[in-house]
């Protein structure tokens, strides 16, 4: 029995109209993210006045940890969906079984669940100021770390709107672009993941043909807050950003290579995420679970 089947069942079996939503992709509409939701109240529901107050939802994704009464559950997705849209929650064992709760988390790592209960809305620099992210001479800027660690944003905010110009396809795509701004005397950023010490070199060494210094800035921000991140921007954005996959930060990981002076950068500067928001709607998006 196919899912369409089970609804029309459940219809026919408990005697109500029921107006099923159902997310086929990995974005915006998928648990936790209330895209379904808004879909469900905007677009479908226009005409009906929804308590908050009034509404629960029920779930099987609890983070519930393993004890006598029940299994440790796989994820805490139906919990953080009705934390996210601020509605009550209950397991199914509660709901329907009317079993006490169970001791339950959220399951993020220690550093999103920290980050996340301390809303911070500053965006830093580790050992350093914003007033003094540009240099007056010409230079290359190479941002290194995880996707979605917030370099294109850091980039579009603090350097950008200094003259300097972007550079975000790879090498050699990006050769032409790269020499024509060097050699018209133009900074620039190279905003990409730069993982090794490889793929950096080929940026340091087309800086030296052109007697330019090279600084990198690393981004501390932590794996699981990147991630966050990825989704964070895919709801914004109500899916028109794709979500990055799994597989691109693995595959950052598994290159990666701490950047030193000594691979012929005049500094290293290490950059701490701290989000900025143009409205009041962004924040709330950003400090729901994800």
């Amino acid at each position: 029995m196919d899912i369409m089947d089970k609804i029309q069942s459940l219809s026919e079996e408990l005697g109500i109209q029921v107006q099923a939503f159902v997310a086929t992709e990995l974005d915006h509409y998928s648990k936790p993210a209330t895209g379904l939701w808004d879909l469900m109240k905007d677009q479908f529901n226009s005409n009906v006045l929804i308590s908050l107050s009034e509404s629960f939802y029920v779930g099987d994704e609890a983070g519930r940890i393993a004890g006598m009464a029940h299994r440790k559950d796989y994820s805490c997705m139906d919990r953080k969906f009705a934390h996210n849209l601020g509605i009550k929650f209950y397991t199914e064992s509660e709901f329907f079984l009317e079993k006490v709760s169970q001791p339950w988390t959220w399951m993020d790592d220690e550093e999103l669940d920290q980050f996340l209960r301390s809303p911070d809305s500053d965006y830093t620099l580790l050992n350093d100021s914003r007033k003094n992210v540009t240099a007056e001479q010409q230079e290359m800027i190479i941002l290194c770390g995880p996707p979605t660690s917030g370099k294109s944003t850091f980039a579009n905010r603090y350097l950008i709107p200094a003259g300097y110009i972007g550079i975000t396809k790879s090498f050699p795509a990006c050769h032409l672009d790269l020499t024509r701004a060097l050699g018209n005397g133009s900074s620039v950023v190279i905003d990409n993941t730069n993982s090794d010490k490889k793929s950096r070199r080929i940026f340091i060494d087309e800086a030296k043909e052109y007697l330019v210094p090279v600084r990198c800035f690393l981004f501390k921000t932590p794996l699981s807050v990147a991630k966050h991140l990825n989704l964070f921007r895919v709801k914004l954005t109500r899916g028109q950003a794709k979500i990055v996959l799994d597989i691109a930060y693995k595959a950052h990981t598994s290159r990666f290579q701490l950047p030193t002076q000594e691979e012929g950068f005049t500094e290293v500067k290490e950059i701490r995420f701290r989000p900025i928001f143009e409205k009041e709607d962004d924040a709330i998006l950003f400090y729901q679970r994800t």
